[in-house]
């Protein structure tokens, strides 16, 4: 006999015979009383009509022959040997099956993932820094893709046609002529939201529609979210397996209803396994763009445009993101060896720390190929040699709603030796002129006390040139000219300061700071050397840029702006270069000023591209003189001097105790020679 039903949780397994009954789903159910309510002969809306206990009985009797077959397993998977039959459902509309995906590249059979130790050898008074990156190789899962565009009257004009083009580089990414499994979809949103496409993979068709829109009205957000919901609910019905669905969510934050009345509709698309993201055109509308960044799943999944010209590589960017996702949901487990001290400061993103068991644990939501980075420093505590980390677990996941897990490469940090008497920990010069130093010349001049009371004119000449002649190495950041020698411009400056506010910059420093204290105490010592003509802004970045300062030459508004700078995950420094652009480019400019950017980095550019940070350096070089600091060891300094368009503008540090000096030095040169 055959086993019967379509329960959507319960999948039809490999080699049984169709169902014979079929009972609609409850978004399908929905769809038919709105388009014929009056109707109720067919066989479909009979089902419909069955109660919720006799819906639950066939439920449990299907799920028990499954069972009773051998077919599903109700206990939770970590991973299967192969060829293993295990799942375990982990929602109430899927059979979780073994995950193929692999954590070997099927050319090289080696692994994806890779653990990085840097110093690998240290002594028992240093630090080592410790990078994971975790990749896997799987199997494409339909993709669905659901705009929401604001066509509300704030994007009347040059708003709507950049939003249009935007949505169509959106759809050159997606390549869906290559890729019959991606579908997208339209819903806009002014007065009332409006369904202008459902999902499809005819691109022209988007096309079409997209460029119809026009923008009027007041704005709805909430209710064009809840809309675009339903439409990828809707679209489960009409493929084979599970898709990944995306909802792409443009505001300009510019809202006629309270700001946070989308966040209910969103956080219910995100409980329903829908990846939210986030795009805020920045207007000054008090609370929009916050608002906007808790729509999204994550802050690595909240973009934001001050302007509307840079919407076009964002939406490029998203379609990067999500047409490679590869893994739903990521879990990295991590137990770290007695005797070597985790520096909690140092952990990047955000993670969990349990001292007790020495457990550190990050958790990710929809990861994409090119795979999510994370790290932390540790300082020893034993001369000894130490494994990381032995007691490691990856568990995913996958596109395709699976389960699975394996297990990181491991690496050994050795300790061979303590630190010889009292030990700098870093032995950067970076803080050489100090009071020792200053305090040598003195005796250099050779007078016995003979000659001291002697008033003849020799002992006066002598000191004169001695200390002058006394050499006194000093570091050395930039090639610029000294404020004694600098001849002061009456031109104005109008200069951004763009400061990178990722987790890492909590890394300590060799005095004790962290990079994050050191690079506001250069700023602010930047802001004390500008002249009354300047004026400057305040940028800091991660996943997204946030002006923090407007175009001024109040200090201590700057200074307070310096201050108020908070960390999170991710190095956008194509965003902050634009960010940066933009307010060159607004209000608070002054005619013929010289226009500068200041940019500031610790690391590799993540959730972006090298090419996206070239593009949005050609655009801030065309706007400004740009100078890029790179500190630490992590910095692809290639790319920031190709940032910054001339080797003399880039200097990179390896501590960051020295920014203070790089900001004076940089202010010096700014204001002598003009760029």
């Amino acid at each position: 006999m055959d086993i019967v039903g379509s329960v959507r949780w319960a999948r039809k397994a490999k080699g049984l015979a169709e169902p014979i009954l079929d009972i609609p789903s409850k978004t399908t159910c929905a769809r038919m009383e709105r388009s014929s309510p009056s109707d109720s002969s067919s066989p479909r809306r009979w089902g419909c009509a069955m109660n919720d206990r006799f819906r639950l009985a066939m439920t449990g009797l299907t799920a028990a022959a499954l069972i009773a077959a051998g077919l599903l397993l109700p206990a939770r998977l970590t991973r299967a040997a192969p060829g293993s039959p295990a799942a375990a459902p982990a929602a109430p509309d899927a059979v979780d099956d073994v995950s193929s995906c692999s954590d070997v590249d099927p050319t090289t059979g080696l692994p994806l993932s890779t653990r990085l130790i840097g110093p690998s050898s240290i002594l028992r008074c240093q630090t080592a820094a410790v990078t994971l990156t975790v990749r896997a190789s799987c199997e494409a899962a339909p993709l669905h893709v659901m705009l929401s565009i604001d066509r509300s009257g704030s994007m009347i004009g040059q708003g709507i046609r950049d939003a249009k083009t935007a949505a169509n580089a959106l759809i050159d990414a997606l390549d869906m002529r290559e890729s019959p499994n991606v579908k997208i979809g339209l819903v806009s949103h002014g007065p009332r939201p409006t369904r202008d496409l459902k999902l499809t993979n005819n691109a022209t068709q988007a096309r079409g529609r997209i460029g119809s829109l026009n923008a009027g009205g007041e704005d709805n957000l909430a209710d064009s979210i809840s809309m675009a919901h339903s439409e990828l609910r809707d679209g489960r019905d009409d493929v084979v397996g599970q898709p990944v669905e995306v909802m792409v969510v443009l505001s300009d934050g510019g809202q006629t209803r309270p700001p946070d009345s989308a966040i209910p509709p969103a956080n219910q698309a995100k409980s329903d396994g829908i990846l939210v993201v986030a795009v805020c055109i920045e207007n000054g509308t008090p609370g929009g763009c916050t608002a906007m960044r808790r729509v999204a799943s994550s802050s690595r999944y909240y973009f934001e445009s001050q302007g509307t010209g840079g919407l076009k590589r964002i939406f490029q960017q998203i379609a990067t993101d999500v047409k490679d996702i590869k893994l739903r949901s990521l879990t990295v487990e991590e137990t770290l060896p007695e005797n070597l001290h985790l520096l909690p400061e140092t952990v990047w993103p955000d993670a969990e720390w349990d001292e007790a068991s020495r457990k550190l644990r990050w958790d990710f939501t929809f990861a994409p190929t090119a795979g999510i980075s994370m790290g932390y420093h540790v300082a020893p505590l034993a001369v000894q040699t130490y494994t990381l980390a032995a007691a490691n677990l990856v568990s995913f996941r996958d596109s395709r709603n699976n389960l699975g897990s394996f297990v990181m490469p491991t690496a050994v940090l050795t300790v061979p030796d303590e630190c010889p008497g009292v030990v700098v920990v870093t032995p950067t010069p970076t803080d050489t002129p100090t009071p020792t130093p200053t305090d040598t010349p003195t005796p250099t001049p050779t007078h016995t006390p003979t000659h001291t009371p002697t008033n003849t004119p020799t002992p006066t000449d002598t000191p004169t040139p001695t200390p002058t002649a006394t050499p006194r190495p000093q570091p050395v950041y930039l090639p610029i000219l000294n404020l004694s020698r600098c001849v002061d411009l009456d031109r104005p400056i109008d200069v951004v300061l763009v400061i990178d506010a990722s987790t890492s910059m909590r890394t300590a420093t060799a005095l004790g700071s962290t990079r994050i204290a050191a690079a506001q105490d250069g700023a602010r010592r930047f802001v004390d050397l500008m002249r009354p003509v300047d004026q400057a802004a305040v940028v800091s970045f991660n996943a997204a840029a946030h002006t923090l300062v407007p175009l001024t030459a109040d200090r201590a508004a700057l200074k307070a702006g310096i201050d108020a700078i908070t960390l999170a995950s991710w190095t956008r420094i194509d965003l902050a270069l634009d960010a940066a652009t933009a307010v060159l480019g607004g209000p608070g400019v002054r005619p013929g000023s010289r226009r500068v950017i200041v940019l500031l980095t610790d690391g590799l550019p993540t959730q972006t591209t090298a090419d996206a940070v070239r593009a949005s350096a050609d655009a801030a070089r065309a706007a400004a003189t740009v100078f890029a600091i790179g500190v630490g060891d992590e910095v692809d300094r290639a790319l920031m001097a190709a940032v910054a368009g001339d080797p003399g503008r880039f200097v990179g540090v390896d501590d960051a105790d020295g920014l203070a000096r790089v900001y004076t030095q940089i202010a010096e040169k700014i204001a002598c020679d003009g760029p």
